[in-house]
């Protein structure tokens, strides 16, 4: 559906940073009835980490 092609453009655009399998999760749990939204940090910040990094 929607949420899991807009999960998969999110997971383009912020590559690392973007949590794709936890947004796919999301979508299934609310069986496409929430959207996200790659523009809205609303709709994206459950989704959002910082990469851990390698020193």
């Amino acid at each position: 559906g929607v949420c899991i092609r807009n999960c998969a453009q999110c997971k383009k655009m912020f590559g690392s940073f973007f949590i794709g399998q936890k947004c796919a999760d999301y979508c299934i749990k609310y069986k496409g009835k929430r959207f996200v939204d790659c523009e809205d940090e609303f709709s994206i910040q459950p989704f959002l980490q910082v990469p851990e990094t390698d020193y």
